[in-house]
């Protein structure tokens, strides 16, 4: 079987155990730093009626949690349309980009990482952030485990 295969299925039995996501992006960060070089790890809930995005785990640095955060409706339906195509989004601290999702990004994490949309069938949740220990080069099957934690974090 396929170790990217494997490694979701290891991700999905970690989320159907645990209730609580503070708990769970913990055991996720340790589960991910075997196989990628990250140093932390956020997820931002979207608040689509009320137009907010809260960060609901951060890792490593839980004081650093940052309160609900207000967004004009504009910029959340584009965060929905980015979130839908289900790209991974590489961001770097010297990146000028003006990209919606790197607004997203909590100060704690700020540097060099990935910012992923978590989506199913059923709607757009959120938004998991890694931040990257190194500014290296990430290889194709780092990339894929990246994109293989989505499903199961939304």
């Amino acid at each position: 079987m396929d170790s990217t295969l494997l490694f979701q299925l290891e991700v999905w039995r970690e989320v159907s155990r645990h209730n609580e996501i503070g708990e769970f992006a913990r055991i996720l960060v340790a589960m991910v730093i075997r196989r990628l070089p990250i140093a932390r790890l956020a997820i931002i809930r979207i608040d689509q009626e009320r137009c907010r995005l809260e960060t609901v785990a951060l890792t490593f640095d839980e004081e650093l949690l940052p309160a609900a955060t207000t967004w004009p409706r504009p910029n959340i339906e584009r965060l929905l349309r980015w979130s839908r195509r289900r790209e991974i989004q590489r961001y770097s601290g010297s990146s000028r980009s003006k990209h919606v999702t790197f607004a997203t990004i909590p100060p704690a994490l700020l540097g060099e990482g990935l910012i992923g949309p978590l989506a199913s069938e059923r709607g757009v949740y959120g938004v998991l952030i890694m931040q990257l220990a190194s500014p290296r080069r990430l290889t194709t099957d780092q990339e894929k485990l990246c994109q293989a934690l989505l499903e199961p974090c939304a």
